[in-house]
Parts: C-alpha cells; sequence; structure tokens
C-alpha cells in the first residue's frame, strides 16, 4: 500500500467544496454525462470516509457523539440519494419499454406510416432518456449540496457556515488543550 502525503491531512467541509466548485468549473455537457456525476459521488464518498476518520479520531466523547449523528444522517442520506439517482435511467427505459410496446401494438400497415411512426419512436425514447438524465443530474446536485447543508458541511466562498458540530481540527485542539 502506497501512503500519500495528502491522507495526513484532516481534511474538513471547505476542501470538499473546493473540490466540488473544480468540477462545477467544466463544461455542462461533461457534468451531463455519466461521468460528471460519478466524479461527484467520489467526492460525496470521500467526505463520507473522513468523517468515519473524524469519528476514529476523536476523544472527546461528547464530539465523538456529535460526529456520529451527523456521519450516521450524512451517510443514509447520501446513501438514499445515491440509489434514487441511479434508478431514474433505469426508470426511463423501463417507460421506454412501455411505450414502445403500446405503440407497436397499433401499428398501422402501411409501410408508410410503419417508418414515420418508428422515427417518431426513436426520438421520443431519446427525449424521454435526456430528460430523465437531466432530471438525475439536478436531483443530486441539489440533493447533495441540501444533505450537506443540513448537516453542517457547506461552505461557501469567502465564508463557512460553522455547523454545531466542531471540525476535527478544533476537536484536537481543545484535547490538546485539555491534556
Amino acid at each position: 500500500m502506497v501512503d500519500y502525503p495528502e491522507d495526513e491531512v484532516v481534511k474538513d467541509a471547505a476542501y470538499f467544496d473546493e473540490l466540488r466548485r473544480a468540477v462545477s468549473g467544466t463544461q455542462p455537457i461533461a457534468l451531463f454525462g455519466t461521468s460528471g456525476l460519478a466524479v461527484r459521488k467520489s467526492i460525496e464518498c470521500a467526505q463520507d470516509l473522513e468523517l468515519s476518520k473524524q469519528i476514529e479520531l476523536a476523544t472527546d466523547p461528547d464530539s465523538r457523539e456529535r460526529l456520529r449523528t451527523v456521519y450516521f444522517r450524512y451517510h443514509i442520506s447520501t446513501t438514499i440519494l445515491s440509489y434514487v439517482t441511479e434508478a431514474l435511467p433505469w426508470l426511463s427505459v423501463l417507460i421506454i419499454i412501455i411505450l414502445v410496446n403500446n405503440v407497436t401494438k397499433s401499428l398501422p400497415k402501411s409501410t408508410a406510416h410503419r417508418y414515420e411512426v418508428i422515427t417518431a419512436l426513436l426520438i421520443g425514447s431519446a427525449a424521454i432518456f435526456l430528460i430523465v438524465k437531466f432530471i438525475q443530474v439536478i436531483l443530486w446536485r441539489l440533493g447533495s449540496f441540501t444533505i450537506r447543508y443540513l448537516n453542517g458541511m457547506y461552505t461557501r466562498p469567502g465564508a463557512v457556515i460553522r455547523a454545531s458540530v466542531p471540525s476535527h481540527r478544533e476537536t484536537n485542539n481543545q484535547d490538546l488543550q485539555a491534556a
């Protein structure tokens, strides 16, 4: 296993928000695709793992309990959001299958009209998939932001919104002062 120096740094909410801002600076079409969504999900997973590490390193029982509460809420919320957003494209496929099934039952006998219906069906299927993909990206971005905001893990440029849970750095400083 390779040790990376950045693994020794305790990452706070501002670190992960900076990563999100960097990803947001890319082209919108890249963020619309699956890879952009995967990058955002990996950032959320990294923040989830960091919260878990902070729980292990906290020595004050009150701080540890507050961190556990935030971690549990954050972990459960992001997991549910992840499952919902991953299910959306499959839902669009189900809608497309139902649409194709209903339309093919009533296809006209004329070959020219069949091609028109099939073309309209293909265009409609692509539109349904793109709309659902757009909803997936918007739901993930708004949902993950809301989860972080409600758990006090959101910072904005120039200002930090303080959570009721102290950061790991503050907890460590308090522990060192107490010792």
